[in-house]
């Protein structure tokens, strides 16, 4: 009796995990499908194979005998393991990139600030305090944020006007008529990099702030976006008050891809190119400076030079950055020059191939003084800090911090693009192999000086454009776009690359 029980119980355990392991190979196949991560036809091939595994495991278990079925439940444990595993890692991933895809909307944070020494006693229900705001740049948010003001406290505010940043920050620190000010919080980071207003932050202090929302719209109609062909504007920011709030925009990329003809350009766009901003009707200013209106408003800029739809964009702020490359163990970037950095002090780097953790590929980003054309080098280094992070995510050293680089992304990066036109991009590379992809380097030149610029209204160190390089940087969009098939510019500045 005791024989027979063993053997019913040996029979019950093969059982028992013959179905466990066909359960996890199946939830496998259906979480696999549901992310879209898998081309169709390797889903397939895949279901079928992990169907006949199952069976092959079953046959060695079901009759629960001997060695053959100690080996069945060993094999249908360790393969159990193995697909919840890959379930729970598609699944996540599934998860973290429906999170940041598909953005519609950004946020625009409207402060209101007073000086540290006013806080205590500063009272926003008293109809008589004066509330200093720009007359004329980013009107529409302040407005809003006025709005919002009167329904909270039952009162529309009394306002003085001022024509720029610097002039609005003097009217609050030197104690003028209105003793508070209400401002883009982006214009925050532009006053802290001005002369004179360095320790801002330390003199003043917001006390309310108003979220006003804008919608991301894309420079074309989505439904016209032709999803073999698109672009999209990859922007780092450095931001104080998150990734969704309107920022600085220190990191401006161009990204046209064709996924026909495995095509991929990416254009930089120095942070310090004087042209017209989509909002500021044929006035001049920074590039960087569109980012502190709304990542549309840079979109449109870009899309204006350029003569070119942006269809998406593709946010990282500072700190997502560095947790990717260090989540990757480090990248290799190539230097085209050895120099200490300036801009952040310590890092020192070779002419040729450097190996870099976050910090490092930071300070590489935003060096500019080291260089005798400043910002068109900072540009260049920061395509190949890009290049580095590619080749290093498509090589198999990205399994080892998978999880990791998911983690450092989640809150750190945001994009338009949806998510089925992203699962479509990772099913062609598994089909072609990352290596049919030709990504070709480009940046347009320029040359420095000093004019007065839209946002600052006073003079302010710019580069002005060469038109050769602009146009040359449109026709190698247009033939990405178009299907053609493009080669690397030499040298990678496009035109003339002087500088000063």
């Amino acid at each position: 009796m005791r024989v027979k029980s063993e053997k019913r119980t040996h029979k019950t355990l093969g059982r028992v995990f013959a179905c466990i392991c066909l359960a996890s190979f199946v939830a496998l196949v259906i979480v696999a499908a549901v992310t879209g991560f898998v081309d169709s036809n390797y889903l397939i091939a895949g279901a079928v194979m992990l169907v006949a595994v199952a069976v092959i495991f079953a046959l060695l278990t079901w009759t629960g005998r001997g060695k053959r079925l100690v080996v069945g439940v060993v094999l249908e444990i360790i393969f159990s393991i193995i697909a919840i595993i890959a379930c729970i890692v598609i699944g996540v991933s599934g998860q973290t990139l429906g999170q940041m895809t598909g953005r519609e909307t950004q946020t625009i944070q409207v402060g209101v600030f007073v000086r540290v020494e006013d806080e205590p006693t500063y009272d926003l229900t008293d109809p008589a305090n004066v509330y200093g705001i720009l007359s004329g740049l980013d009107r529409e948010n302040t407005d809003l944020a006025l709005d919002e003001f009167e329904e909270k406290y039952g009162f529309y505010p009394q306002t003085a006007e001022y024509n720029s940043p610097a002039a609005l920050a003097d009217s609050l620190l030197a104690s003028w008529e209105d003793n508070a000010i209400i401002l883009n919080t982006a214009y925050l980071q532009l006053l802290e990099e001005s002369e004179g207003y360095e320790d801002i932050m330390d003199r003043i202090v917001q006390i309310e702030t108003f979220n006003i929302e804008v919608r991301t719209a894309n420079s074309s109609d989505d439904t016209t976006i032709d999803k073999t062909a698109f672009t999209v504007y990859i922007s780092g920011i450095d931001s104080r008050e998150g990734l969704q709030a309107s920022s600085l925009s220190d990191v401006n990329i161009i990204a046209a891809v064709n996924t026909e003809t495995h095509q991929v350009l990416l254009l930089t766009t120095p942070r310090d190119y004087y042209i017209p901003l989509s909002i500021s009707n044929g006035e001049k200013d920074k590039l960087t400076h569109a980012g502190i209106y709304g990542v549309n408003v840079s979109m449109d800029t870009l899309a204006d030079l350029y003569h070119v739809p942006i269809d998406y964009y593709f946010r990282i702020d500072f700190d997502g950055f560095k947790g990717i490359v260090d989540a990757l163990g480090g990248i290799t970037v190539y230097s085209d020059y050895t120099f200490w950095s300036q801009n952040v002090e310590g890092y020192y780097f070779v002419e040729g191939e450097n190996e870099m953790d976050g910090e490092a590929a930071l300070a590489f980003c935003r060096e500019r003084y080291s260089f005798p054309d400043g910002d068109l080098q900072r540009g260049r280094n920061q395509i190949a800090v890009l290049n580095g992070i590619i080749q290093k995510a498509a090589s198999p050293a990205i399994l080892g911090g998978y999880m990791d680089i998911l983690d450092s992304m989640s809150d750190h990066f945001e994009t338009s693009i949806p998510y089925d036109l992203i699962t479509s991009i990772v099913r062609d590379v598994e089909r072609s192999g990352a290596s049919e992809w030709n990504i070709v380097n480009a940046s347009v030149g320029g040359y420095g000086s000093m004019e007065v610029t839209y946002t600052q209204q006073v003079e302010a160190s710019v580069v002005i454009p060469y038109d050769d390089s602009v146009e040359e940087a449109t026709q190698l969009l247009v033939d990405v776009l178009n299907g053609e098939i493009i080669t690397q510019p030499d040298p990678e500045t496009l035109g003339s690359a002087e500088y000063g």
